[in-house]
Parts: C-alpha cells; sequence; structure tokens
C-alpha cells in the first residue's frame, strides 16, 4: 500500500541528468504516476538538468516524446489527460553541465524563484564519477541546505575503492539519513 507523505511544505525535485536515458525512460514516468495517483501534492516543481541547452519547450517536447515511446504510445490518450497537463506544468528545465561551477547559480535561481527556499530531493542521474562533483558544487552554491535529500544511482563506483570515495565525498555535503541509494 502506497500513501501520500503528509506535508504542510511544498518541495521539489531536481533531477541532475534529467535529459539521460534513465530519467526519460524511467524518473519521469514513474514521477508522472505517483501525479496521476495524487502522490505528488507537495511536489510544486521537479527541475532536469542537462547539458544540452533546451529550452523549457524543447525539453517538455522530449519528455512528451519519449514517454510516447517508452511508455504509451497512443498519443491522443495522453495529451487529452488532465493528470499529463498538470505534471508538465511542475515540470522545469536547467541548463547544467555537472562540472561547470558557473551554472549552479541558474539553478539556485529556480529553486528560490518563488521568493522561499524549499526542501529539495535531489537525484543523481548521472555517471557516478560525477556525483562528488555535483554535492560540493551544490554546497558551494548555498544549495545543499539540512532539509535537502540526495539520492545517489547506483552502481556507485567500479569497485569497493571508487565506491568508498564517493561515499566520502557525498558525506561531505548530506547527511547520511539524507542520503538515499
Amino acid at each position: 500500500m502506497t500513501s501520500k507523505i503528509e506535508s504542510n511544505l511544498n518541495s521539489t525535485i531536481v533531477i541532475v541528468g534529467g535529459t539521460g536515458d534513465l530519467s526519460l525512460r524511467k524518473l519521469l514516468p514513474a514521477l508522472y504516476n505517483l501525479e496521476k495517483r495524487g502522490l505528488l501534492s507537495n511536489v510544486n516543481r521537479i527541475i532536469g538538468t542537462g547539458r544540452a541547452d533546451f529550452s523549457q519547450e524543447e525539453f517538455l517536447e522530449l519528455v512528451t516524446t519519449k514517454y510516447l515511446e517508452f511508455v504509451c504510445s497512443d498519443k491522443s490518450k495522453i495529451l487529452q489527460c488532465d493528470h499529463w497537463t498538470d505534471f508538465l506544468k511542475k515540470v522545469d528545465f536547467c541548463l547544467l553541465p555537472a562540472d561547470e561551477p558557473n551554472q549552479y547559480d541558474l539553478l539556485k535561481a529556480m529553486i528560490t524563484a518563488d521568493g522561499d527556499r524549499p526542501p529539495v530531493t535531489y537525484y543523481l542521474s548521472t555517471v557516478p564519477a560525477l556525483y562528488g562533483t555535483i554535492c560540493q558544487q551544490l554546497k558551494s552554491h548555498g544549495l545543499a541546505e539540512d532539509s535537502d535529500r540526495v539520492v545517489l544511482e547506483k552502481p556507485l563506483g567500479n569497485n569497493l575503492e571508487t565506491c568508498n570515495e564517493i561515499h566520502a565525498a557525498v558525506a561531505e555535503v548530506f547527511n547520511e539519513s539524507n542520503t538515499f541509494r
């Protein structure tokens, strides 16, 4: 049984690597399914990031195209669905090559655009070798607060040594209780 997490706080989900295969095939469709079931009511924004310089419209078109390709091939069914429209209203795009420090200010502006700074869940959908760099950049730009969470996609590293390095780098920024694997 799945239940909605009751919270008075609105939150934001940031998918670092939001234009990648994992995000488009699995993460965004899963978030849409949660939206359909009424389980994302406390999430007011889903920000996909990526290296490609997409406009907002281009990113939403990519999300829709890939959803139709991988999940539901009936275009009329999805495009006329109120849940899909509501879901897309939550979705934004931010140009963010993960290893370019100056781009994190754009993400910060998007997260705080409504004037408040909601709790953020960062889903790192990139190569694990970038996890430490991303977390350090989030911290140095004031984007990693105590209320924030990070989700790490497995596998972590190529062996035990690189796995431990990744864990240590993430632990420098995010508390273990806010780190999900």
